[in-house]
């Protein structure tokens, strides 16, 4: 299926302009179709191998997708500490999202990867018509990190995914799964091969790691079959 993709730029609320890319599959149906905004991590421009591929993969399975660069990457800086200014990136990629002609309001799934699944996962919890959300490599390198990056989330009732890393030192398994062990109840589990990145943690000198394209591509291929099965729900 023949994938389109527009650069596209988006004014926040506070006078920044973000550059993203939407991308959507050449159809001559006018059926309302589901979107996917896609935020990513500090280090990780729009491009990168595992958000370029989601955005694209998503859009051929007939998703309207969005995926930016924060305004601080964009800037050569660093995030806010509140991560407030990401926030409203963040809420300003969502509304563009939204008004685009085609896109079916009660079927909007946002991803988050590390930094960028916590401003995913507040974005969520502030904006109760989101359909689903999907975390890769949370951000939990200790026990109690979970109520301070992830508050409510044992009482979140819609589709939540965790896609990780079995190597992924700043999100351990067992503070994962200790997180998730009192909900919430639609949560899919995930584990990969390979440290925060997919990489292999006993070779990382190689770019483009075979493995680690694996990895993106399975971790890909589940969400998926994820968001088919959701977005129909």
């Amino acid at each position: 299926m023949s994938i389109q993709t527009t650069p596209v730029k988006i004014s926040t609320t506070q006078d920044q302009v973000l550059h993203a890319t939407l991308a959507s599959a050449v159809r001559n149906d006018a059926s309302l179709k589901p979107a996917l905004l896609i935020a990513p991590g500090q280090g990780y421009h729009r491009d990168s191998p595992l958000l370029k591929q989601l955005a694209e993969r998503a859009a051929a399975a007939g998703y309207m997708t969005l995926r930016f660069d924060w305004h601080f990457f964009q800037a050569g800086g660093r995030a806010s500490e509140t991560l407030q200014a990401e926030m409203e990136d963040a809420q300003a990629a969502l509304a563009y999202l939204r008004q685009q002609a085609g896109v079916d309001p009660e079927r909007i799934f946002i991803t988050g990867k590390s930094l960028g699944s916590v401003v995913a996962y507040r974005l969520f919890q502030q904006d109760p018509q989101l359909t689903g959300l999907t975390l890769y490599t949370p951000i939990l390198p200790q026990p109690g990190d979970a109520i301070r990056h992830y508050p409510g989330l044992a009482s979140e009732t819609r589709p939540l995914q965790f896609i990780v890393g079995a190597e992924d030192g700043i999100c351990p398994l067992p503070h994962l799964y200790a997180a998730l062990r009192q909900g919430p109840p639609q949560a899919w589990v995930n584990v990969l091969p390979g440290d925060h990145s997919f990489r292999p943690i006993n070779d990382k000198t190689i770019t483009n790691h075979p493995a680690e394209a694996a990895s993106i591509g399975q971790a890909i291929a589940n969400q998926l079959i994820w968001l088919e099965r959701h977005e129909r729900s």
